[in-house]
């Protein structure tokens, strides 16, 4: 699995076969992601997010994000409309919720 993502440039190769913690916290991201998403949608998502930010900060975001996500959708409450949100924060918002929204159904109603 991950050889396919190296390959489509969405994580970048093992450095001696070996993952470093950047590797690491990518693998986590699309681990997420490819619930919902293709390589090349996960390939744009980071992408984006790497423009503005370190893999540091977008990282943290990221995880910031799904959790409150999976919180809000399993809560069954919405999220607060904000004006204040950048492009960038609002597709993460986005991406999360739409892997939160496909977990809550699978654990809800699909286990019926």
């Amino acid at each position: 699995m991950i050889n396919n993502y190296v390959k489509h440039g969405a994580i970048k190769p093992p450095i001696n076969k070996k993952y470093n913690k950047t590797h690491m916290a990518t693998l986590f991201v699309i681990f997420i992601l490819k619930q919902v998403y293709s390589i090349s949608d996960i390939k744009k998502l980071i992408g984006f997010a790497l423009e503005t930010s370190s893999i540091e900060q977008a990282y943290d975001r990221f995880c910031s994000e799904v959790e409150k996500a999976i919180r809000i959708v399993f809560a069954e409450k919405h999220y607060i409309k904000s004006n204040k949100l950048t492009q960038e924060q609002y597709i993460l918002r986005n991406v999360v919720q739409s892997f939160a929204n496909k977990l809550y159904v699978q654990n809800v109603f699909l286990k019926r």
